[in-house]
């Protein structure tokens, strides 16, 4: 659909020092947790994957590992929250069954699993953890209680070796600093309750894509964020632009938008633009930040309004998701 009106968005992006982003892990807070004790789901930024009970069946020292989103039980968790902070995770396939850290706490590689506890049992500590964060982005690291010492991370979660492939193990590893560093260790709680944005205008022709040619500094990131939707939705919406067909989108780049020199980027439906402000982009902390910023736009071109949902490419503010595209956003672009 296209407009004859300026439709204009603009991502004004606050910077949140968030406590582990920019320095030593050395303090913390209590990260997000699912809304109301519901059942959520468990999203790796990096790759955009679920924890998930392979199968959907449960046993006593099962491991467990990520997958491609399938909306079933296999991949929800209720998550209580103690008041002290600490949490267990249990399955949505049988609550006796819980998340569990096997062998030893406190060597690198140890796998997630999930384990039987039966009503009324004492917890033990490879089964508690705790969310470390910050609940206004959306992004957390999940810690097990063992290895949290004099409120330093020693160990967090982690998709074995950075791989984002499906069947690839959780484990518990070496908490790393920076954002980039630390991408395979950020992980996003998602609503089992979908909440759609859609926008009355997008820039996808009637053939369906959305032919996308580039002259910004950023283009490799945009290649990556056109994959990844594209991945993501199960469809090649997204393509470079070619002689044989009309270009949708053109992506250009500018020092400082004139009207707020905070905001990094605007896509138009009217002109056909996305424009990145290289200025305050080139100012976020991590190539992490800066691809979420460009796979926020390529949301905009399908449709997307903005978000207020935790965990969504498109909620603005969320400085640390990547490209990583959640359900909501899925369910969105269905709409449009």
């Amino acid at each position: 659909m296209k407009s004859s009106r300026l439709k204009l968005f603009s991502c004004i992006l606050i910077i949140v020092m968030l406590f582990s982003l920019f320095g030593a892990v050395t303090a913390y807070s209590y990260g997000p947790t699912a809304p109301n004790n519901e059942y959520c789901y468990i999203r790796a930024v990096k790759s955009g994957k679920y924890i998930t009970v392979p199968n959907g069946t449960v046993s006593n020292g099962k491991e467990i590992k990520i997958y491609s989103g399938d909306v079933t039980a296999s991949q929800r968790w209720h998550i209580y929250t103690y008041s002290d902070g600490y949490s267990i995770i249990r399955s949505a396939i049988n609550s006796n069954y819980y998340l569990s850290l096997k062998n030893s706490t406190s060597t690198n590689n140890a796998k997630l699993t999930i384990e039987y506890f039966a009503s009324g049992t004492a917890i033990p500590s490879r089964a508690i953890f705790m969310f470390i964060g910050d609940a206004s982005l959306g992004i957390t690291y999940i810690i097990n209680k063992s290895t949290l010492a004099e409120h330093a991370m020693i160990k967090v979660l982690e998709a074995y070796g950075g791989s984002i492939s499906d069947g690839t193990n959780i484990v518990n590893y070496d908490a790393h600093e920076g954002i980039d560093a630390a991408r395979n260790q950020y992980w996003v709680i998602e609503s089992t309750t979908r909440t759609t944005y859609k926008w009355a205008y997008d820039l996808v022709d009637s053939g369906g894509h959305c032919d996308w040619d580039s002259s910004s500094i950023y283009t490799d990131m945009v290649t990556e964020a056109a994959y990844a939707w594209n991945n993501r939705l199960n469809a090649t919406i997204f393509r470079k632009d070619s002689l044989s067909v009309v270009q949708d989108v053109k992506i250009i780049d500018a020092l400082q938008n004139p009207s707020n020199t905070q905001t990094f980027a605007t896509t138009s439906a009217d002109t056909k633009k996305i424009t990145f402000y290289t200025i305050p982009m080139d100012a976020l902390p991590g190539d992490v930040v800066r691809m979420h910023t460009v796979t926020h736009e390529l949301g905009h071109c399908l449709g997307l309004y903005e978000s207020s949902q935790q965990g969504n490419i498109m909620t603005q503010g969320g400085l640390a998701y990547g490209t990583s595209i959640s359900l909501d956003d899925v369910a969105t672009y269905k709409l449009t």
